[in-house]
C-alpha cells in the first residue's frame, strides 16, 4: 500500500500541478517496487508472498492489477493467481490466507501474550473457549494490548 501511496500523490500532482518533491516520489515508489519484485516473490511457490521470506500466499494481492501495481497479463501475477487458485479456495470462497500458517505464526508469541493478557485483563481460564478458537482470542488479546 505504500507503492500505491505514492503511485497515487505523483498521478495527483502531475494531473492536478501540484508543488511535489517528483523525484523524491518517484525513486522511492520505484525502490519499493523493485524491493516486492526481488524479495516478496518466493521461487519455490511460484508466488508473491505475505512477507518477506515467507511461504505463505496471500490473497491481498489480487489487488495487485487493480491498483497498477502489475499488469493482468503478468507473468508472476498469473502465476500467484494460480497459488491462490490452490491453496485459498475453498468452494466459492477465497481466504485471505492459510490460518494453519497464522496459527503457527501466534503460537510463537502466545506464551508471552498470556501472560500480558492475564496481568492485564484478568484471568480468562474460566471462559471455557474451544481449544480449535484460541489462537483467536490470543490474536484479539495481542491487538488489545497492541492499542492500549
Amino acid at each position: 500500500m505504500a507503492w500505491v501511496a505514492l503511485d497515487r500523490a505523483v498521478r495527483l500532482s502531475l494531473k492536478r500541478s501540484f508543488p511535489a518533491p517528483l523525484e523524491r516520489w518517484l525513486r522511492v515508489r520505484d525502490e519499493i517496487y523493485t524491493d516486492i519484485y526481488r524479495n516478496f516473490w518466493n521461487t519455490d511457490l511460484r508466488s508473491f508472498v505475505q512477507y518477506k521470506g515467507a511461504q505463505t500466499v496471500d490473497a491481498s494481492t489480487l489487488l495487485m492489477p487493480l491498483v497498477k501495481f502489475s499488469g493482468p497479463t503478468d507473468p508472476r501475477w498469473l502465476s500467484t493467481l494460480r497459488a491462490i487458485e490452490n491453496s485459498l479456495v475453498e468452494d466459492s470462497l477465497v481466504y485471505r490466507y492459510n490460518i494453519g500458517d497464522a496459527v503457527r505464526r501466534y503460537s510463537s508469541v502466545n506464551r508471552r501474550l498470556r501472560q500480558k493478557s492475564y496481568n492485564y485483563f484478568g484471568d480468562f481460564s474460566e471462559l471455557a473457549i474451544p481449544q480449535s478458537r484460541s489462537w483467536l482470542c490470543d490474536a484479539v488479546i495481542h491487538l488489545a494490548c497492541a492499542a492500549r
